[in-house]
């Protein structure tokens, strides 16, 4: 049903809108087409439900118990003068623990952090305690 001038040239409204300036494109058709938009939408809304029942969120996320963490802070600090003043007199007061298999020391600007792992049949709170006691006493 569209109509033509006396030059052939087509005056519906896809030639009209052409000839305005406007671009028929993605948003044109869904503009002129509401269902097609509708239907997208609900697609849209429904496949979200459904991925958002399959999302795992935990409560309480798995922590690590088997890794005791020192966290000393020391402004403006660098990180060897961390390593050297910090990092070096805990891991020494640690590293004897029994219960303590590995020693881990990261020392950044102003932050030195040691990580003490358990062995595998280690007491946790037995060799939390002996860490703090030897914190404490450098």
């Amino acid at each position: 049903m569209s109509m033509t001038d006396a030059g052939g040239t087509s005056t519906g409204p896809a030639a009209q809108s052409v000839q305005n300036g406007m671009k028929s494109g993605l948003i044109a058709y869904f503009a002129g087409n509401p269902i097609a938009a509708n239907l997208l939408m609900a697609f849209l809304i429904v496949g979200g439900l459904l991925s958002a029942r399959q999302i795992a969120v935990q409560i309480f996320p798995e922590i690590d118990l088997r890794t005791v963490t020192v966290k000393v802070r020391s402004p403006g600090s660098s990180p060897r003068e961390v390593s050297e003043d910090i990092n070096r007199r805990i891991e020494q007061g640690v590293i004897g623990i029994p219960g303590a298999q590995r020693v881990v020391s990261t020392a950044s600007e102003g932050l030195g952090e040691v990580k003490v792992e358990l062995a595998t049949f280690a007491n946790p709170a037995s060799v939390l305690e002996d860490v703090r006691e030897a914190v404490s006493s450098i």
